[in-house]
């Protein structure tokens, strides 16, 4: 038993929970800081506090273990935006903010902001640690907290509207309050009788599907999951999150389903008449709007988040447990039950008539560059350690469908709406994995959010691929805009097309290696070099602005033309 400052326990509490890195905007926490340079805690400073809470939330995502990010008060409202991305894709970022101290709330103090509403909306746990006495227990409950059942992010205010409360702060450590964390949290089990109910419905479906979610990843259940739709013959597709779970170039793999999907996944999905979704939340995107499959059909769920099951189908079957080990009983369970050759037959031309439709677009050579070509040649050219940062929009779609994860050490992360999120990201996520190579795909809208940041990434020796899909314009946006307007217009066009910029010089100004690409012939060769280049480099590919992506196919499509019955089958 000694007496410690709380500086020096968080700093302790970090290393033990094996944090190597912490993202932060000065001046916050000036003990902390200086307590962490006894643990070799490496601190990166971007250029906004927003920027810090996406680089914690890919550090977070890739390691499956908490990631800290910290901000003085006045940049609270900017840190907090940075965890709508952490909040919903439930990443365990913890947020920690410089506060003033309760009696000096509600006078109009300098930079004075409420933080409770704040962070209450994008945050499991919100606390404040006023006492040093409770900041054992406050810390590990933040940390538990964050990853337990759906993980996600959490806040802690510390004292003095830069932290510096903590000067002062000292307690009496027992030495047993640094407890390491990750996902998940505690394991559940599924129970016998969900066991037996699940298979008395699998002997009864004729075409069962699996599609994995997020969760699946999260819980490390990628072998496992291989095994079983290997054992049973269960035709696999996956959500945008649980993209990558195994290889997409397997024989069972069909896709991703959803907005952001092949068609072949979305009419396989809606054809099925035993849908059962792991991990997965069954969202929007998901689910095409609850259109894929429609709000009425039933399904079975299995999730590890009791609020998550039956929340918005209702359910054949509801099935509270960790994804690996419900897949471990399903695979270990001695039922004898394939799905049958007619459906698996079925499966495979349907995805076969979706590649034979795209063929010629993966591998075109049309100049201004089309983006299949481009995802292609990342499908190609990531190496077997290579990670896959993509943003959202235009980026999200293309690298959805047309990018393939084809080897089991490779990874596929994506952004969940705040568009921008990626480029941040990638500098976590090469932070958590400097041995990997680590490429954000991005659109020139998305770069242009945190430009600044490539600063960051060449002041910190962070060497990541930056491959910019620049059609200068936010074109998933002008079917609206020019529909607004009645017709394509000056007026229209201002609002999606964006000025053409050269980023490739724009990365030398800044100190790192710049590409420019026109020519798709081009690209293998250009991202080739980019990726073994210890420097951070941008790829800027000029690509097709009359290339947008298809809308997704939704059920009255599917109906028609493609629905299965039994003379089909």
């Amino acid at each position: 038993m000694k007496e410690i400052s709380v500086a020096e326990y968080l700093a302790k509490f970090f290393y033990k929970n094996d944090i190597k890195y912490i993202f932060f905007v000065p001046v916050i926490g000036v003990k902390l800081l200086k307590a962490l340079e006894k643990y070799k805690i490496k601190k990166i400073i971007p250029h906004s506090e927003k920027a810090a809470a996406y680089m914690a939330d890919g550090y977070a995502r890739i390691r499956n273990k908490p990631s800290v990010c910290m901000s003085q008060s006045v940049g609270s409202f900017n840190l907090a935006s940075g965890l709508q991305d952490a909040f919903l894709s439930s990443s365990p970022v913890v947020a920690i903010t410089g506060r003033r101290p309760q009696h000096e709330q509600m006078r109009n103090a300098y930079q004075e902001i409420d933080h409770a509403n704040l962070f209450s909306v994008i945050t499991k746990y919100s606390n404040y640690m006023n006492s040093p006495d409770f900041v054992p227990a406050i810390v590990n409950n933040a940390f538990r907290v964050s990853t337990s059942n759906c993980p996600g992010p959490v806040h802690l205010d510390i004292p003095g509207f830069t932290g510096h409360g903590l000067n002062k702060m000292v307690f009496t450590d027992s030495g047993k309050n640094y407890t390491p964390y990750s996902i998940p949290y505690k394991r559940t089990n599924p129970s016998e009788l969900d066991i037996e109910d699940f298979f008395t419905l699998f002997k009864k479906a004729k075409y069962p599907l699996f599609i994995a979610g997020g969760g699946t990843i999260k819980s490390d259940s990628g072998d496992i999951l291989q095994k079983v739709i290997e054992k049973y013959s269960i035709p696999l597709i996956s959500t945008n999150n649980g993209k990558g779970i195994i290889n997409e170039d397997h024989d069972l793999f069909f896709g991703v389903a959803g907005q952001y999907s092949r068609e072949s996944a979305n009419k396989i999905l809606a054809n099925s008449d035993f849908l059962v979704y792991l991990g997965s939340k069954t969202g929007s995107l998901t689910t095409n709007e609850w259109t894929v499959p429609p709000l009425e059909t039933e399904i079975v769920q299995v999730d590890i988040e009791p609020s998550e099951v039956g929340k918005n189908y209702p359910l054949h079957l509801g099935i509270v447990s960790d994804l690996k080990n419900f897949l471990t009983v399903i695979y270990d369970s001695d039922f004898n039950i394939r799905s049958s050759k007619v459906w698996q037959d079925k499966c495979f031309s349907l995805r076969e008539k979706w590649l034979k439709k795209y063929r010629s677009l993966l591998t075109s050579n049309s100049i201004p560059i089309r983006p299949e070509r481009l995802c292609y040649e990342l499908t190609k050219i990531l190496p077997s350690n290579g990670i896959l940062v993509s943003d959202t929009g235009h980026a999200g779609i293309w690298s959805s469908t047309m990018f393939e994860i084809r080897k089991k050490t490779q990874k596929y992360f994506r952004c969940s709406g705040s568009l921008g999120w990626a480029f941040p990201a990638s500098i976590g996520i090469k932070c958590a994995c400097p041995s990997s190579t680590v490429i954000c795909f991005t659109g020139d809208g998305g770069f242009w959010y945190h430009l600044v940041e490539f600063e960051t990434a060449v002041k910190y020796n962070i060497n990541i691929v930056t491959v910019i899909n620049n059609n200068h314009s936010f074109n998933q946006e002008k079917e609206v805009n020019e529909r607004m307007f009645g017709k394509k217009s000056s007026k229209s066009d201002e609002l999606w097309i964006l000025p053409e910029t050269d980023f490739a010089e724009i990365a030398r100004t800044m100190g790192g290696i710049g590409y420019s690409v026109t020519d798709p012939k081009d690209l293998n060769q250009t991202l080739s070099e980019a990726i073994n280049i210890n420097k951070p480099v941008i790829v800027d590919v000029k690509t097709d602005i009359e290339a947008i992506a298809e809308p997704p196919i939704i059920p009255t499509e599917i109906n028609k033309n493609f629905c299965f019955s039994n003379s089909t089958l």
